[in-house]
């Protein structure tokens, strides 16, 4: 955020805070979440097969045997597509509804209900804050997406490795 600093005040603007997050959203997309999904779906590829079938014996396996065969870009098969779903496509179409629920929710069901459902929330909103209020929290949301998946599919591709290791090795015994 720092780079897109206003030299003068030193504050950063909202087309800066958007930039930036969507510079750390491609980053993290680049850096973790496109190699794990690679592995992921090599691994999710061999899904049914016998031990003695499998290509890859466990995410990292896959991973060097990606790299071995393929070369280290191997692992960013499908880079440009991860970008634009991590940085951009989800957050964006999804904003207005996150906004929306977010206020409902916070309002309770008791005492002053300012919003009656989903569409008078999206039409007071609109009318009260301008379109550009559909899409607050966009940054926070844009920031948080990436390492959230980063971190999910890590988690999955460690389960499945230790259900492979103590299912099925002991299935095919």
């Amino acid at each position: 955020q720092s780079a897109f600093k206003d030299p003068v005040t030193g504050k950063v603007s909202a087309q800066g805070r958007l930039a930036s997050g969507f510079g750390a959203g491609v980053l993290e997309a680049l850096v973790i979440v496109t190699p794990f999904e690679v592995v992921k779906i090599r691994l999710q590829q061999q899904k049914g097969l016998s031990t003695d079938l499998l290509k890859y014996k466990g995410p990292i396996h896959c991973a060097k045997t990606i790299v071995r065969e393929e070369g280290i870009f191997g692992l960013w098969s499908g880079a440009s597509p991860t970008v634009m779903r991590n940085g951009t496509a989800g957050p964006i179409c999804t904003g207005p509804f996150d906004v929306v629920k977010t206020r409902l929710m916070a309002q309770g069901r008791t005492g002053d209900i300012k919003y009656k459902g989903m569409f008078h929330a999206i039409r007071t909103i609109h009318a009260e804050e301008g379109l550009r209020a559909l899409w607050k929290g966009l940054l926070p949301r844009l920031m948080r997406i990436p390492p959230g998946q980063a971190i999910m599919w890590t988690v999955a591709d460690q389960v499945m490795g230790l259900y492979e290791r103590t299912y099925l090795q002991s299935a095919n015994v």
